[in-house]
């Protein structure tokens, strides 16, 4: 029982948001070299180490609050006392511990340096920045960021100043879906154990939701109009995969969980391997 909550303990679930790594990877044709998908799939188990690192010592911050929490409580280890705050101290220490030699056998400096932004990031989010409004989903959509540097890190390859921005914009969608559905869960704000969540209103939340929404889907659309023209095709899906998960988060409440919206939507996933599918073919088809 104590092995299942330590992988419980750093949220395997949650890598599925690694997979923006590979962003650059797909738009750039580098899939059809090996070595760039070597390096790429390097990098997505180093933001995988990293991640977990974060989020024990998120949980190890957090571990009274989540206490207080109706779910969290039952659903973080630490917080359900499942593993010992010893036990999650040297897990994350081994974690950090594997995360310095992945590095190291990397020999990439500019890798180096986004995994250590990404850690400082994490690390100021889980100790101050998470209880300022907006800076808070700002951060979060920052580390959506850094992956797709990365992966273009990996590979040597530029990145569109038009992916950077609906990265961000996407990231931010989902960031502000996610409090949103906090307001939803809770009675009262105020006495909510997310302490940022007192700045916000599902009014307000509703209408970032549209604005980042509709960010994403201009964003995107400009940037394979000057990128890769007979991507535009794929803007259906992408407008469809926007409206679907803002859907299932209004209907189902699963907006608390990006990874389980995903993975336990059919259509959603459909659509998501659909796209990845049909724009990997059609980048390849243009050379």
């Amino acid at each position: 029982m104590v092995k299942v909550d330590l992988i419980k303990l750093i949220r395997p679930t949650q890598w599925v948001k690694n997979s923006f790594v590979l962003a650059p990877l797909l738009f750039t044709h580098s899939f059809t070299n090996a070595n760039d998908l070597l390096n790429s799939a390097y990098a997505v188990l180093i933001f995988c180490i990293a991640s977990s690192v974060t989020y024990i010592f998120n949980d190890y911050k957090d571990i009274e609050a989540d206490r207080n929490h109706p779910t969290k409580s039952k659903s973080r280890p630490l917080a359900s006392k499942t593993v010992s705050k010893n036990q999650g101290f040297l897990l994350g220490l081994f974690l950090f511990l594997i995360l310095v030699i992945l590095l190291a056998f990397a020999m990439s400096l500019g890798l180096i340096l986004v995994i250590m932004g990404y850690l400082l990031l994490n690390v100021c989010y889980s100790i101050l920045l998470k209880n300022y409004p907006f800076i808070d989903v700002i951060c979060v959509s920052a580390g959506f960021v850094l992956r797709v540097y990365a992966g273009a890190i990996a590979i040597s390859v530029p990145v569109s100043p038009w992916m950077f921005v609906t990265t961000l914009s996407v990231a931010l969608f989902i960031s502000i879906s996610k409090r949103k559905h906090e307001l939803y869960l809770i009675d009262n704000p105020l006495g909510s154990t997310r302490a940022v969540l007192r700045n916000y209103s599902l009014g307000l939340t509703r209408r970032l939701v549209i604005v980042t929404g509709t960010l994403t889907l201009i964003f995107y659309s400009l940037f394979v109009i000057t990128s890769k023209e007979n991507l535009i095709i794929t803007v259906p899906l992408v407008a469809y995969g926007l409206f679907r998960y803002w859907y299932i988060c209004e209907h189902y409440g699963k907006g608390e969980s990006p990874a389980e919206a995903i993975f336990t939507d059919k259509q959603l996933l459909l659509c998501a391997t659909i796209w990845t599918i049909l724009s990997g073919w059609l980048v390849w088809n243009s050379g």
